[in-house]
């Protein structure tokens, strides 16, 4: 088949690549955020929280549909079928997820990246049977970590110190702005992780940066390797070579003993690969998997080696993984939700596991938690994928040759990046507008490096078996990550993951009966369709209400009159009730309370206060909020608010209430350290000495359980006022 000089919209599977690819792209150079403006905060910040909101998300969760959709029905047309069971793993946690989501816009962000990106990937494993379109695939999947390498280096380079050293010249403002005490708990956490800062790029976390780069340098190591035996041009070698530093220099950057790791894990498959005989190839894929096995299995194994060094995390994970199994022996069929992990887990977690985290930190528990029994299929389908992507690493003779003498054509690998730059463009317009020229000329060189990287790889797509072997050694490092990590929940490294892992696994049954083709096609579809109904439109028009409530609250906020400014934010906090109501989101309740709280707070402090009355009316608005939500979603944040709130009036029936609540947040949140604190204070406040005295008591035994992570104990200033109500 000839390839040169046709147009890449012709070229049906390529548009389906271009569009899975591009999404996945634009979702790992930018972050996700909630809300348009109340993610930050309002009265301090001159313009809306930047990021990728949940509208956005949905949308590029449809084009990866929709991009799977054109890939199933080319290959249907052309007698290139799905495999059925590839499909049949891929639909079974399916309706369990629908469930959850149908009625929660929470649920509904996390099932709908899931499904997408577990779809994607079985698209992208069928035309990765094509050569060409396999090549150009990866070659466009890979080169997204040239902005995220960009990014990370500005970060190390300059935004990390600029930001230590602003906190040393303004401490007590920025103490001030967070609202935590400068000798607190809170503060000294704060500062010690500011100070200790790594790179994060665009991720929620320095573990997830150090994961992408691990797999990127595993690649580059075979390509480097690849060109060295072929003799080609020493410059390639040597960028490759420079490459394949710069990423695992930022590994080591990014401080994450799991991502150290799975870099020397994929270095070793690397090497083993190049050493071993051609017909031990194979073998690779069985060692992937014993890899992904044993980090699998070191995670409860580490509670019997808690004495050995470093494995102090690894006993911290032990943690996560007992909670997630109690959540799924209570809802072996239904899981807990995509979305509702950190509230069931605050409910059991034992005392030693101080974090109140969001995922189980692994890949099959946060599947099986979110969705029960049924997410095994997806972490099954993973593994199969895992195995036939080393299968195809022993290649004949003949298949060798025609990698050889194939390129991929860099006039459509070209086009196709570019495409993909104006996308990211698109999803970082506002960090242009806002962030100043530093963060322009950062931004242009990641699209540059982007375009830049894609005709590199593609001009290296003729070494054959370098490229697969780098591109499964990669595949190993992530999944591996990915039993320790909470990469597979987050929606800027999931369907990374599975896309490359499609791309390494290609899977496809040349039969004239294409039915399974067709039903993939439908599902796709179907889903898409589901997904612009459901999650796309009605999250664009939640926004644009809490964009216009945001605006008013911001311009609000500079004013001097209290009055005003109490009026403000009360009308706001209605007008996010209303939006909460229209799309079913508690989330809105909690920022309608929270915006209340804070009109109380700075209308006070103005040349101009309310009335008392005023106040007092404010203050009850949010005490019904706050009670309410509270009832509906037994959240232990909300519980928490309610009681602040509560506390903070300085009626001695208010007093009384607070300590109700907080006694059932304690009961929701048996082993957490302030949650119990703040009970043991209201007690003593309200004059129960004796009853605070034994809470304290389990206090300072919490606190004492937590030695394993000395950020999350109590201050010496909080141990010693405890203690002297206790003696």
């Amino acid at each position: 088949m000839n390839t040169k000089g046709m147009c890449i919209a012709s070229r049906w599977p390529l548009v389906g690549i271009v569009l899975i690819v591009g999404a996945i792209v634009m979702r790992m150079t930018a972050p996700a955020i909630n809300l348009p403006w109340f993610d930050v905060d309002p009265s301090t910040v001159d313009h809306a929280a930047l990021g990728l909101l949940p509208g956005c998300r949905f949308l590029l969760d449809a084009l990866m549909l929709i991009g799977a959709a054109i890939i199933f029905i080319s290959g249907a047309t052309r007698g290139r079928n799905t495999s059925w069971l590839l499909l049949l793993l891929a639909v079974v946690p399916m309706p369990i997820l629908w469930w959850h989501a149908w009625n929660d816009p929470a649920d509904l962000e996390q099932a709908s990246m899931w499904m997408a990106a577990v779809l994607s990937a079985i698209a992208l494993s069928q035309v990765a049977v094509d050569q060409e379109a396999r090549g150009f695939g990866l070659a466009l999947l890979l080169a997204a970590l040239g902005p995220v390498l960009i990014q990370a280096v500005f970060q190390v380079a300059w935004e990390i110190p600029a930001t230590i050293a602003f906190f040393e010249a303004n401490r007590s403002e920025v103490f001030a702005m967070r609202g935590v005490e400068p000798a607190s708990s809170a503060a000294q956490v704060f500062e010690r992780r500011l100070r200790g800062a790594s790179p994060t790029a665009w991720f929620a976390s320095p573990n997830l940066l150090g994961s992408v780069m691990a797999a990127g340098a595993s690649v580059w190591l075979a390509i480097t390797i690849a060109t060295i035996k072929a003799k080609w041009v020493s410059g390639l070698s040597g960028l490759a070579g420079l490459l394949t530093l710069a990423m695992a220099v930022l590994v080591f950057a990014s401080h994450s003993t799991g991502a150290i790791m799975v870099l020397g894990i994929g270095f070793m498959v690397v090497i083993t690969g190049f050493l071993i005989p051609h017909v031990w190839r194979p073998r690779l894929g069985w060692m992937g998997l014993f890899l992904i096995m044993a980090a699998l299995i070191s995670v409860p194994a580490s509670s019997l080696l808690s004495d050995l060094p470093g494995v102090r995390s690894l006993v911290i994970r032990s943690g996560y993984v007992a909670g997630a199994s109690e959540m799924l022996l209570e809802a072996p069929w239904t899981g807990v939700g995509p979305a509702d992990f950190q509230d069931q887990w605050l409910q059991v977690r034992g005392a030693e596991s101080p974090e109140e985290i969001v995922s189980p930190h692994s890949m099959p528990w946060d599947w099986v938690t979110a969705m029960g029994l049924a997410g095994l299929a997806w972490f099954a389908l993973a593994l199969a994928a895992l195995l036939w992507a080393g299968r195809r690493l022993q290649s004949t003779s003949g298949e060798e040759s025609d990698a050889e003498s194939q390129a991929l054509p860099r006039r459509t690998i070209i086009v196709a990046s570019v495409l993909i730059c104006l996308g990211m463009i698109w999803s970082q317009w506002h960090d242009l507008m806002h962030l100043g020229s530093d963060v322009g000329f950062t931004r242009v060189l990641g699209w540059l490096t982007y375009v830049g990287l894609s005709i590199l790889f593609a001009s290296c797509w003729r070494l054959g078996f370098g490229i697969a072997l780098g591109t499964f050694a990669a595949v190993v490092v992530l999944l591996v990550h990915a039993q320790l990590e909470m990469s597979i929940e987050q929606s800027m490294t999931a369907p990374f993951i599975l896309a490359l892992l499609g791309l390494s696994a290609p899977a496809c049954l040349r039969s004239s009966n294409t039915s399974t083709g067709w039903i993939a096609w439908a599902i796709s579809c179907g889903l898409a369709i589901m997904v612009i109904q459901v999650g796309m439109l009605p999250s664009f028009q939640t926004e644009d209400r809490v964009r216009l409530i945001g605006e008013e609250v911001h311009q609000s906020s500079r004013s001097d009159d209290g009055t005003t400014l109490l009026a403000k934010r009360r009308q706001a906090a209605i007008s996010l009730m209303e939006t909460a109501s229209r799309s079913n989101d508690d989330r809105l309740d909690q920022v309608a309370a929270a915006q209340l709280i804070a009109g109380i707070v700075l209308s006070e402090s103005r040349d101009r206060p309310p009335a008392p009355r005023q106040l007092v009316e404010a203050r009850d608005e949010a005490i019904v909020i706050a009670s309410d939500l509270f009832e509906r979603s037994r959240s232990v944040e909300a519980g928490q608010m309610l009681v602040s709130i509560l506390a903070g009036s300085g009626d001695a029936d208010d007093l009384n209430q607070a300590v109700l609540i907080a006694e059932e947040v304690a009961s929701l949140d048996p082993v957490g350290l302030w949650s119990q604190r703040h009970l043991a204070d209201l007690l003593w406040e309200s004059g129960e000495e004796e009853v605070a005295r034994v809470i304290y008591e389990r206090v300072l035994q919490l606190d004492a359980a937590r030695v394993i992570d000395p950020l999350r104990q109590l201050s010496p200033q909080d141990r010693k006022l405890i203690q002297s109500r206790l003696d």
